[in-house]
């Protein structure tokens, strides 16, 4: 009984944390450790052990917010394809490496934080994000040729990752209402194969003024 007891206060606790126009069945016993450092201290799904956001000094964050955020601000700039579908096979890891304040994460879960999210459009994204400027937390990655992809992580699996070419994806984890599942061909002769959809063409490889 009071284990029921414990596990409904937990419950209340994520649904006081999500916005009213989100439905997340995702369980809240295993949310990822990436979101975990988004939780302040003395929250119950936050180890006491555990390094978070709210430990790092101002020193310590990533310096090109603005930039990035002005990027953000322009519509243009999204990559309008490949929705659905994850990310990941746009970030080369195998050669880039990871500079994260504080050290927070590792490039194993920054792998699983790709994997497991999807990207959506960015309409979709906006109405859904939840608010708050505070509960960021941006990272990049390097190449080496200076290359720079940029992940600005919010709470809920939400994220913006930013390629080299200027260009950005929106980016959320799956177990969302919202989200739709990739589109099969074929459904009627029994084709199980994913088609990505498509709103635009890609962009070009150059560097984007």
């Amino acid at each position: 009984m009071r284990r029921a007891h414990i596990c409904v206060l937990l419950l209340l606790a994520q649904v006081g944390l999500a916005q009213s126009n989100v439905y997340s069945l995702r369980i809240i016993g295993h949310t990822p450790f990436y979101e975990r450092i988004l939780f302040s201290k003395g929250h119950v799904l936050r180890s006491p052990s555990l390094r978070g956001v709210d430990d790092l000094k101002s020193t310590e964050r990533y310096t090109g917010t603005n930039r990035i955020d002005q990027i953000f601000a322009d519509p243009s700039r999204e990559r309008k394809y490949g929705f659905y579908s994850s990310c990941l096979s746009e970030v080369p890891l195998a050669i880039l490496s990871l500079r994260c304040p504080g050290d927070l994460l590792d490039m194993q879960q920054v792998r699983a934080l790709l994997r497991d999210a999807v990207a959506i459009p960015r309409s979709d994204w906006t109405n859904h994000a939840p608010s708050g400027g505070d509960l960021r937390y941006v990272f990049s990655l390097v190449g080496t040729q200076g290359e720079e992809y940029v992940v600005d992580e919010r709470s809920g699996a939400f994220c913006i990752v930013y390629f080299p070419d200027g260009s950005y994806r929106c980016v959320v984890g799956l177990g969302y209402s919202f989200v739709k599942e990739p589109q099969k061909e074929g459904a009627a002769n029994g084709n199980r194969s994913v088609r990505l959809e498509t709103s635009g063409t890609p962009p070009p490889t150059g560097p984007r003024q």
